[in-house]
């Protein structure tokens, strides 16, 4: 998740973006944006879909870097 979290501020920091604007886009507290780049919210699946159209980024790049941990294994 440590690979997740830091591509969400990436993300944030390439589009110019400060934690405040992209929280006022999303219609969030900005105590939001930190905790989800810090780790301590998980993001819902409709949430992240926002959150990436708020970000103008393809969903799909994130989910590719969330670790599946146990179903790796069963693999």
């Amino acid at each position: 998740m440590k690979a997740f979290k830091e591509w969400l501020k990436q993300q944030r920091e390439l589009n110019n973006l400060t934690q405040q604007q992209l929280a006022h886009k999303l219609g969030k507290p900005v105590q939001y944006i930190e905790d989800v780049e810090h780790g301590d919210y998980r993001l819902e699946v409709i949430e992240f879909i926002y959150y990436c159209q708020a970000l103008n980024i393809d969903p799909h790049q994130g989910i590719r870097l969330i670790d599946l941990g146990p179903q790796k294994q069963n693999k």
